[in-house]
C-alpha cells in the first residue's frame, strides 16, 4: 500500500483562489502602487521607473521632485 501526503504549504495554495496584486515602490515619491501604474520616463538618461503620477507632475509642472 502506497501513502501519499501533500505538505502543509501545498494545501494552502491549493485552497486559495485570490490573487496578491503585484506592487512596486516608486523612486519619485517613495510611495507602493500597483504595477499597473509603472511608467518609463525614457526622457532621462538613464531611464527613470516611477508611478503614473510622477509621471504626470514631472511632465506638467517643469519643475524638479526630491528623490526620497
Amino acid at each position: 500500500m502506497i501513502k501519499t501526503t501533500t505538505r502543509p504549504e501545498e494545501k494552502e495554495q491549493s485552497n486559495s483562489n485570490e490573487t496578491k496584486e503585484i506592487t512596486f515602490k516608486c523612486k519619485l515619491c517613495g510611495k507602493t502602487k500597483p504595477l499597473s501604474q509603472l511608467r518609463e520616463l525614457k526622457r532621462f538618461f538613464p531611464v527613470i521607473m516611477a508611478c503614473a503620477d510622477c509621471d504626470e507632475k514631472m511632465a506638467c509642472s517643469g519643475k524638479r521632485i526630491k528623490w526620497s
